[in-house]
């Protein structure tokens, strides 16, 4: 047993109250004594009016990521019953609703920790009809803003640290195939601070030059540094490939190995082939600067966490394992892809283009 029952509580503004029940036992949905006193002393005669009220629990950290959701959400319902059978059934509700134990993970990173403001339920009462669309600003917790809607949520307001915390990103509550595909898209829409920039952004810009098109050298140039790039994409994407790393850290995933562009062979024999080979080292170094690049400058994505749209970080690691689980290992042909989707767009023929 933990202890007595906590609370705390703000005022938003007139008629408008955000409580924070905590102090919940270990594994444990009870409301506890103490709650039940403040909300029946301070919330209750609210609720008889028919006011309206936004329930949210919550988890530490020590559970599996699927029990302390199915507790953070029980620890809301018990209050939501509670609060129902003494207030009458009449004021508006939406069904409560839990983050599990996501939320301390995404501000402290910590694993397998218990702190008791963690164990805890949200609730925000106001003056109104219908029920609120957020917790309001929040008292409580130092870094905490509670602002977040049950069942349909948008958590904008932190960013989920996926890429410093101690969990594998299985572990999170995230929608994997979600969070791949948005960290892919990354790549696509070059938003990377890069001083090449990604492959969309750069290789169009070279097929909208008129120059290019009229001389062979510069065409086996574009074309030796799409093949570079492309190679060298598939090659990272592949040091990813493993789908034991979503249970592992992304801190502890291996660093980012340079690639080396695929030039076996016989050594060319024309102008334009020495060119065409030499572009390959070119575009394979845009490639590994790209990602090394985006792994020490993370970038913003929209994700989802346990029903929720969250914010959250990614890096190179992130991008290139993103790219191997969305294009099934194909992710030479995805780039390739792009890049020809951009000289159609420029009535151009597909790569290797003439």
């Amino acid at each position: 047993m933990s202890g007595r029952g906590k609370y705390d509580y703000k005022q938003n503004g007139p008629g408008d109250w955000t409580v924070l029940l905590f102090n919940y036992d270990i594994a444990s949905s009870v409301t506890k004594k103490e709650h039940k006193e403040f909300l029946a002393l301070n919330i209750i005669p609210l609720l008889k009016q028919g006011n309206g009220a936004l329930i949210l629990g919550q988890a530490s950290t020590t559970g599996s990521a699927a029990f302390d959701l199915q507790i953070s959400r029980a620890r809301a319902q018990d209050v939501l019953t509670y609060l129902r059978r003494e207030a009458g059934p009449s004021f508006p509700a939406p069904h409560p609703d839990g983050v599990g134990k996501s939320r301390a993970l995404a501000l402290t990173g910590i694993d397998n920790n218990e702190d008791e403001h963690w164990r805890a339920v949200w609730i925000r009462v106001w003056d109104k009809t219908h029920a609120p669309t957020n917790l309001g600003n929040g008292p409580f917790l130092p870094n905490v803003n509670p602002n977040i809607t049950p069942n349909n949520s948008i958590v904008l307001d932190q960013v989920y640290d996926v890429i410093g915390a101690a969990l594998g990103l299985a572990d999170f509550g995230l929608d994997l195939a979600v969070f791949y595909g948005a960290s892919a898209a990354v790549e696509s829409l070059a938003v990377a601070v890069s001083a090449t920039g990604l492959a969309v952004s750069v290789f169009s810009e070279m097929i909208a030059l008129p120059a290019m098109w009229r001389s062979g050298d510069v065409l086996a140039e574009f074309n030796g540094k799409v093949q570079g790039y492309a190679d060298a994409m598939q090659d990272m994407a592949e040091q990813y490939g493993d789908d034991s790393l979503d249970k592992v850290p992304v801190k502890k995933w291996n660093a980012i190995k340079q690639p080396f562009p695929h030039t076996q062979g016989a050594l060319p024999t024309s102008a334009a082939a020495t060119v065409w080979r030499h572009a390959q080292q070119v575009g394979c170094d845009m490639a590994f600067k790209d990602m090394l690049t985006l792994d020490t400058t993370p970038t913003e994505i929209t994700t989802n966490v346990n029903g929720n749209a969250v914010k959250t970080k990614v890096n190179g690691k992130i991008v290139l394992r993103g790219l191997w689980v969305s294009t099934k290992g194909n992710v030479g042909v995805k780039v390739i892809n792009q890049i020809n989707a951009e000289l159609r767009k420029q009535g151009k023929p597909n790569w290797p283009t003439h």
